[in-house]
């Protein structure tokens, strides 16, 4: 494949991600931009175009729509799974990471955070990864948020 073409895909999906577009032309450069991320990952160069795919992922979840919430958030399961399955350890911990603070981020909507928790909970048991990399999340947030507003249910 072509370098240009591949350089072509990602500056239109990245253009489409960015723009006021309809939610269905948004949701789709996503999903674009994460295809391409899990096709390309291997490419010399492409750890920086992965930075930006990931906070542009990152950035779709905190949109206004939940259809288009949930399913960002999915595909960023979708992208862990994918590099533990490859052992790809960067990215991975990238990814993990921001599905932490995503976490965090999303705490007050019930829906994302069971959406979140549920997920990391089952990558975790089925992974067999570290719980050490909730910490560094968690404690920013209480860094941000007053220490009596964020309580933990034993169902979460």
């Amino acid at each position: 494949m072509a370098k240009g073409l591949l350089s072509t895909w990602l500056t239109e999906a990245l253009a489409e991600c960015e723009s006021n577009n309809t939610v269905i032309n948004r949701f789709s450069a996503v999903n674009l931009l994460s295809t391409l991320w899990q096709i390309f990952y291997n490419t010399r160069g492409f750890d920086d175009t992965a930075d930006y795919i990931l906070s542009t992922v990152q950035r779709a979840t905190r949109t206004k729509n939940k259809v288009v919430n949930v399913q960002t958030t999915n595909l960023m399961f979708q992208l862990l799974d994918k590099f533990i399955l490859l052992n790809n350890t960067l990215n991975v911990n990238k990814i993990y990471k921001s599905i932490t603070f995503s976490l965090f981020e999303n705490f007050d909507d019930q829906f994302l955070r069971e959406t979140i928790s549920t997920n990391l909970k089952s990558t975790i048991v089925k992974m067999g990864l570290s719980v050490n990399t909730l910490i560094v999340p968690l404690l920013t947030h209480y860094k941000q948020v007053k220490f009596d507003t964020f309580i933990f249910s034993t169902a979460d």
